[in-house]
Parts: C-alpha cells; structure tokens; sequence
C-alpha cells in the first residue's frame, strides 16, 4: 500500500515546544519580552509528502478556506470555460438562432438527444463487456463527451431558463438519491 501524502495529526505539547508556521503562536509560555506569535493550547502537524509544517486552530481554519475556494474555483471552471466559449461565439449562434428558428433548433436538439443516448448505451457495453463492442472505452468516453456537449449547445440555443433549470435539479437530486437509498421520507417510491 503506498504511504499517505498527507496527514493532519495534533501536536503532542509533551513531546516539546512547537510554534505555528504561519504566525508563530506557539504552545509554551515565555517571559521574553520580543517573544513572536500569541499563546495556543493546541497546534497540528501537517505533513505533505516529506515537509512538516506546525499550524494553530487559526491558521489551520485559513488553509482550509483557501482549499475550500481553490475547490470552489476547481469546480466552477468548466462552467466557466462554457461561457467563456458561448461569449467567444455569440454572434455565430445568434446567426445559427436566426436562421433556423425554433422548430428546427428542437429537431437538431432532439437528434443530439437521441445520439447521446446511443453513446452512453455504447459506453455502457465498453465498461461492462457483457456485450462486447470493437469501440474502446477511451473513445466510448470520448464520444459521449461529444454528444453531451452537442446536446448542451442546443439547449442554449433553444433557450434555457437558468433559474428553472436550478430549481428543477434542487428538486430532482434529493429525490433521486432518495430512490437509491430506498428511503421511506422520498416523494417516490424506491427504485424498482
């Protein structure tokens, strides 16, 4: 088994005096009058691969709101790629909007529907190999990002009510996990 890269333990205070990486506060009293860093009954030891950095309650709960908002930003980059793209193209599909109208924008939208379905059912026999496809399950992914990225595109140009479509996966997600879990307080019965 390979060894953690990371570990969070608490810093023993019999084990010697230990003062915080970031701001010096420290676990021992000192009558030195320059002495850095306020007083702690607790620090932690947090080691990243073979570096060991000593932090407070305080300095500890900033590293956690710096991971948390580089999560954050993680997380929300691919939304903001799309968007980026959307700005980058607006006037192509505005043109695109204008010219085919809204019947044949539902049509290419259901036809990308459906090729999404196909990718993800030949995904899906990629993975399982129960029903074995030539297709590999690198290019099965590799399609299937396709398709949903052509189905995404016409739902924006079809028009897609962003504060609907929130209120809708709000609903939807607990329902859906209350169908897995088979829980009894779900608005559905349990999967089948």
């Amino acid at each position: 088994m390979p060894e953690k890269k990371f570990s969070l333990t608490e810093v023993d205070p019999k084990q010697g005096i230990a003062s915080c990486a970031a701001c010096f506060a420290r676990n021992y009293d000192t009558t030195h009058p320059d002495a850095l860093g306020k007083r702690v009954n607790r620090l932690y030891k947090l080691r990243i691969d073979s570096m060991v950095f000593r932090l407070c309650d305080d300095c500890l709960d900033q590293l956690s709101d710096t991971l948390n908002a580089a999560r954050r930003l993680r997380d929300h980059s691919e939304e903001d790629c799309i968007r980026k793209a959307l700005a980058d193209w607006r006037p192509e599909l505005n043109h695109i909007v204008e010219t085919l109208g809204t019947e044949e924008l539902l049509a290419q939208l259901a036809e990308e529907a459906a090729e999404l379905g196909k990718a993800a059912l030949k995904l899906r026999r990629a993975l399982n190999d129960k029903n074995p496809t030539p297709v590999s399950p690198a290019d099965a992914i590799l399609n299937v990002q396709e398709e949903m990225a052509d189905v995404l595109l016409c739902v924006l140009s079809v028009g897609l009510d962003e504060q609907s479509a929130e209120r809708t996966i709000r609903e939807k997600i607990p329902r859906w996990a209350g169908r897995i879990d088979h829980d009894p307080d779900s608005d559905c019965p349990p999967w089948r």
